[in-house]
Parts: C-alpha cells; structure tokens; sequence
C-alpha cells in the first residue's frame, strides 16, 4: 500500500505500523511534537504531508470543487452503475496551461511538500533517506545562547532544488528560485501565502504566477524581506499581510474574482452539503474560531513585546484575528499545526496493523442524542458504509479509463 490521501472519505493510508502510543491515545502529541524520537522516522514525513492534503481541502475552494466533482460523480454511480467523465475543470487539474509553468497538481503536491520538508527539518530528512549530507556545506545553525537549531536555506533548497529524491512535487519550487536568481529567503517567505491565497481561487497556477512576479517586482517586499527578522516562522508572520495586500489582492481584482473563497464554503454552499462527515465538519471551524480568541485574549489588554520571542507568541495569537485563514495558510507553526491537528483531524488515518478514526463533533453528537439517537463518538460506522462504495467506484473509474466496462474488476 502506498502513502495516499483518499479525499471522497478523507482517509489517509500510511504503509507503516503505527507507534503503539497512538493506537492507545491517537493521534493529539503528534501533531504537537511530529519528530518525537519516540515516533520513529518511518511515518512521520508521510503523516505530516497527507495532513496538510487533508487541511488544503477545506482552505482551498479549488480543490474543495474538485473532490465536490467526484462527490457528484460518486453519487451517480451509486444510483446507476455509470461512470460519469470528470469535470471540464477538474480534467484540468493535471495538464500544464499554455503560457504556464507548471500544473495545478505539481503546485497542490508542491505546497505540501514545502511543510513537510519545513516541518521534518532537511538534515532529518537527509538522514531518514541517506541522502550524501556532504553536499550540503552546512545543513543546520546553532543559537550560540539558546542552542535551538535551524537548517540552513542551503540544505532547504537542496531538497526542494532538485537533490537527491526530488521529483515533479519540487517542480515548482525550482521555477521560483530560477524566477529570482536563487533568492532562497524571497522565495520561502512569500510562497506559502501566495500559493494558499491562490488556491482560493478557480485559476490557482495562473494567479499564483503573477502574484509571485508582482510581488518579485515590489520594492516595497523586497526591501522588507531583506530587512527580515532571520527567524522563518516570524517573518511569515509579519510579512503575511503585505505580501496578500501588495501581490495577490492586485491580481485577484484585475481578473475580477473574489478575494478568498475556502473549501469550508464549497462545502456549505454545494454538493458536499451532503457528503455525510464534511457537512459535519464545518463546525468545526467555529471550534477553530474560539480557540483562536481565546489565545488573542492574553495579549488584548497589553503593548507589542519588543523581545524577539514573546513578539513571536504576540504575533501567532493576533494574526488570526485579522485574517483567521492564516492557520490554514502557515500550517507549520507549531502552534497552528496543532490546533489544526486538534480540530481538523484526518477522519481516518490506516497503517498497516491499525485504524484510527476520528471523533465527531460534540455538537452533532448532541443534536442526535435530543432527538433519542446514541449520537456515534467517531465516523468509523459512516466510514464502514462509505469506503467500499468509493474504492467500488475507485475500481470502475479505472476499468473504463482502460476501455472497459464499469463492472470489470468487480
């Protein structure tokens, strides 16, 4: 079985066995601290990028709209035994546009590979995969007073570059530090907004693209991003608003689209309204939202820290309030990874020797015991009706991709 992240059910598949931590307490300590020793290597890396899939669905409308295409489609089958064709959108998903560099999918795998890499660390990564380190002049940095490490924008770019392993999920990566003559902190600062906020968007390769070049072209973030703090998670911080103000917003409004659209309003306002464990999902952002507030709450009554370190808590706790999509868009800080982790679980993470499924929210839970029904803690019965049906579907989708009948490997 290979890593996989099965949207229609929002199951991810890791061929590994689990920790025997999680099997007795899930997965919460996970996603606090994701390279715990005690975890191993094997799963970590695969966990964390299925994760960010899983995360991409509800902050992105365009990939909300995509697995809504094969929600509808699955439907179909279900009532007729056919096999719909895809969307003229989602046919797109794969194939580079002309004038494009890359497509939509190369920049969807990128943006996930981007966090994993951040999140594992590149000299972990070149020791997890025994990648030859000693092309890598100096892979981490040493805080000579706190003795915190940092890998080095040399080891990262190793990686994401085209070293050893890379692959079409760094295709895109590569283009952006070809765009700016290797400016590998230019590149890192400003990637993870723009290709979060173009992903809201029905064109996300296209709107991408030019805000990246608008905001290379700014002298307003060039002189910002070389002014920068030094510490990554800060700087995307601090520059997260300029970059959306100054390189996306002027794009978004010149092609006449909205703002931002989400994958959570795909799902209230479309077909997914009745996929059985998204529609339940939803609350689960007003969950996310009073988190949120409550950490603002610290920080309300008191001035800006001037200290490095209390500014970077000032600044996770307060960057929500003024764009709530920033814990979706910078899913590697650590304190937004885990209350995504917390609130946003996958609905069913399978290893090779164990199933962990996640629980419903307590709201749903409690409208169904008013109305005298048991109200399930987790999605496993939902799941259990609903995994076969799509891997039936998953079958016949690729029996008549082969020319064959719908039923053929029944």
């Amino acid at each position: 079985m290979d890593p996989h992240f099965e949207y229609l059910t929002g199951t991810v598949k890791i061929p590994a066995s689990a920790p025997p931590a999680w099997q007795k307490e899930g997965l919460g300590e996970f996603y606090r601290a994701p390279n715990d020793d005690a975890w191993g290597a094997a799963v970590c890396r695969v966990l964390y990028h299925e994760s960010i899939h899983f995360w991409q669905l509800f902050s992105s409308a365009y990939v909300g709209n995509l697995v809504a295409d094969d929600w509808r489609r699955l439907q179909h089958f279900r009532a007729t035994g056919e096999v719909r064709p895809l969307s003229p959108e989602a046919c797109q998903y794969e194939i580079t546009a002309p004038g494009l560099p890359f497509s939509p999918r190369e920049l969807l795998e990128c943006w996930a590979r981007f966090w994993d890499v951040h999140t594992r660390g590149p000299a972990a990564i070149i020791r997890d995969e025994a990648y030859p380190a000693a092309e890598v002049k100096q892979l981490e940095i040493v805080d000579p007073y706190t003795g915190s490490r940092s890998y080095t924008d040399e080891a990262y770019d190793y990686l994401m570059g085209g070293g050893p392993g890379s692959s079409f999920y760094e295709q895109p990566y590569r283009w952006l530090l070809d765009q700016t003559n290797g400016h590998s902190a230019f590149v890192a600062i400003t990637f993870p907004t723009l290709v979060h906020s173009a992903f809201g968007s029905p064109n996300p390769v296209g709107v991408f693209c030019e805000a990246f070049d608008r905001a290379w072209h700014s002298g307003l973030l060039r002189r910002a991003i070389d002014s920068r703090f030094g510490d990554i998670n800060l700087d995307w911080l601090n520059q997260w608003t300029a970059i959306i103000g100054e390189a996306h917003l002027p794009v978004i409004r010149k092609h006449h689209l909205p703002d931002f659209t989400s994958g959570l309003d795909v799902i209230v306002r479309g077909s997914l309204g009745s996929h059985p464990i998204y529609k339940e999902y939803v609350d689960q952002w007003r969950v996310l939202r009073g988190h949120l507030a409550l950490n603002q709450q610290q920080f309300a009554a008191g001035p800006v820290p001037a200290d490095a370190t209390a500014l970077y808590g000032y600044a996770i706790a307060d960057m929500p309030t003024r764009d709530p999509w920033v814990v979706f868009g910078l899913p590697g800080q650590p304190d937004y990874r885990y209350l995504l982790g917390q609130t946003f679980r996958p609905v069913r993470v399978q290893f090779d020797d164990y199933v962990l499924d996640g629980r419903r929210p307590a709201t749903r839970r409690l409208q169904e015991m008013t109305t005298g029904k048991d109200g399930d803690e987790t999605y496993s019965s939902v799941l259990d009706d609903l995994t076969p049906l799509v891997q039936r579907f998953r079958r016949a989708e690729y029996a008549v991709g082969k020319g064959l009948p719908a039923d053929a490997f029944e």
